[in-house]
């Protein structure tokens, strides 16, 4: 297992190189979800290891060796509260002081509540953590690097001012030939690829519908995972306090055990079961549930954008607006809105995501020539007005 954290540590962390292909609530999602689900399983596999028992049961033998075959039976076998009669064991507290702790006789009606989940808590966590890192991992393989491949010779391109190459350590900054060359190529790799980077949109988009998605799958999981007590935790410790945690983590349960007695007759054994982990993991899941409202309410929002910028791709001062700290003064508002109307939806998405990895100065020039050489193709003398060119 610390093998594998050690893998996921080495792409979790942020890279100050790394090109930006996606946006805040992707982010999200692989990043600081996978770090609190991997943080959560360290926390509760450290207090395993460290205070060692993970059940403890209360029962009348003497004989250590059997006490410990029992708790090993209730830890994987699980243990119960005892329901009363108003369907709830917290409505009121038992004779015994504790919470769904009362008599219990078997066959007689009573309904129960079984707790299994605690065993598995730790291994859940953990492959919660792998899947939201999963997403970022099969949305990387689709992207395939496109960005990177178009961008990569533009890593200097804005000091590049003079006509002799300059050499800074191991870097080296183009001249102005070679500056204006890489621009030009990427400006006909763009135009020869566009299929490509409309499928590159598509996916982006596809896989922003897939994080929200992934969201109500997780939560929907977690819920299954703690008896359908889950979508309500964050609802009922609000409204009623920290008590109503103890219905999902109880910390003190019962347990039947049974044996064969000397003379061949079955023996049934109740046993008292401290489960001394739930009071670390009430808080964990506390935490996830308004984690998870959190990160829901984050992917409706990415969604309700992406619907906004589809239908004002199109719009003049929408352009003007998105592209602002890109272009600033150095493209007129109308031409720039001109020139993109040229595009679908999903080249302008794929457009956006160049600028956040281009300087502006570079992104202009580049516009400029797309501009170029977009009208030289079109019969429609109206497509662009002049841009004013500020950079040289």
């Amino acid at each position: 297992m610390l093998k594998s954290f050690q893998v996921i540590k080495k792409n979790v962390k942020p890279k100050l190189e790394s090109r930006c292909i996606d946006n805040w609530v992707f982010r999200l999602h692989y990043r600081a979800t996978t770090i609190i689900f991997f943080s959560a399983t360290i926390l509760i596999t450290l207090r395993d290891y460290i205070i060692g028992e993970r059940i403890h049961c209360h029962n009348d033998f003497k004989n250590k060796k059997l006490s410990k075959v029992i708790e090993t039976f209730c830890f994987f076998n699980g243990t119960f509260s005892v329901i009363d009669d108003h369907n709830s064991v917290y409505q009121k507290v038992s004779h015994s002081g504790f919470h769904g702790i009362r008599s219990y006789i078997e066959g007689s009606g009573q309904t129960i509540q079984r707790h299994t989940y605690y065993q598995w808590i730790p291994y859940v966590l953990f492959i919660q953590g792998i899947v939201f890192y999963l997403t970022h991992s099969l949305w990387k393989s689709f992207e395939d690097g496109r960005i990177n491949k178009l961008v990569a010779s533009l890593h200097f391109p804005a000091f590049a001012l003079l006509d002799k190459e300059i050499k800074i350590g191991n870097q080296a900054i183009p001249t102005k030939e070679k500056r204006h060359a890489s621009i030009e190529s990427l400006k006909d790799a763009f135009l020869k690829r566009r299929i490509l980077n409309k499928s590159w949109a598509s996916w982006f988009v596809f896989f922003e519908i897939l994080n929200f998605f992934h969201v109500i799958l997780q939560v929907y999981l977690t819920n299954v995972l703690l008896n359908k007590q889950f979508y309500s935790l964050g609802n009922n410790l609000l409204r009623e306090g920290a008590k109503v945690l103890d219905e999902v983590f109880p910390k003190l349960t019962k347990c039947t055990f049974h044996k064969y007695g000397h003379s061949g007759s079955i023996q049934t054994h109740d046993s008292i079961c401290v489960l001394a982990h739930n009071a670390l993991n009430e808080k964990i899941y506390a935490f996830l549930w308004f984690w998870f409202v959190f990160l829901f309410a984050a992917s409706c929002s990415i969604l309700l954008w992406r619907v906004v910028t589809m239908a004002c791709s199109k719009n003049l001062k929408f352009n003007v607006l998105i592209f602002a700290n890109v272009v600033q003064e150095t493209v007129h508002p109308m031409s720039l809105n001109m020139l993109l109307k040229q595009f679908s939806f999903s080249e302008w998405l794929f457009l956006r995501y160049l600028s956040k990895n281009m300087n502006s100065k570079t992104f202009v020039e580049f516009l400029m020539k797309l501009a170029e050489d977009l009208q030289e193709k079109k019969s429609d003398k109206y497509m662009l007005l002049a841009m004013p060119n500020k950079l040289e």
